[in-house]
């Protein structure tokens, strides 16, 4: 109140510390409903305890289980997107495969520049492997995300 105080002097305006009460008051009541802890924690919005003690167990008990769904939304859509980015990288070690093994066909190469082309194919073939091996765990763990959001979705009491 002192901030607006200060801001109100400046146009000789008085603040209504009764009515600034009642307000924030009255805002808190609509604010600390149960239903808008659920909303605000699935939005992944942050809650600063202002809730008075009468509302805060259920306002709280409602927001963490609306943030738990947020967080495990939050990590589908991280381990997809890093399915995303692997695959991606899978299809340009692909592409540079295909343009190897044309240069390494290719008339007029010295036996050093093959045996370059193939240590690079060697190696496209390792980040190969590597990427399908992390592709494949990434897999089970976005099938147990999704597992686990739907759980929680399933039984939110909202």
């Amino acid at each position: 109140v002192g901030t607006y105080r200060k801001d109100c002097a400046e146009y000789a305006v008085v603040p209504d510390l009764d009515a600034y009460q009642a307000g924030r008051i009255e805002g808190l009541q609509e604010y600390c409903k149960v239903d808008n802890g659920y909303r605000l924690g699935r939005a992944g919005k942050g809650y600063a305890t202002v809730c008075p003690a009468d509302l805060e167990p259920g306002f709280r008990l409602a927001y963490n289980e609306g943030r738990e769904i947020y967080i495990a939304r939050s990590a589908v859509k991280k381990t997809r997107a890093r399915i995303k980015t692997l695959q991606t990288d899978l299809s340009h070690i692909e592409e540079d495969r295909k343009y190897l093994l044309v240069d390494l066909v290719s008339d007029g190469l010295k036996g050093s520049e093959r045996v370059s082309i193939l240590y690079e194919l060697s190696e496209l073939g390792k980040d190969k492997d590597a990427i399908e091996y992390e592709l494949e765990g990434l897999y089970d763990k976005l099938a147990d995300q999704q597992a686990y959001l739907e759980s929680l979705t399933q039984h939110a009491s909202r």
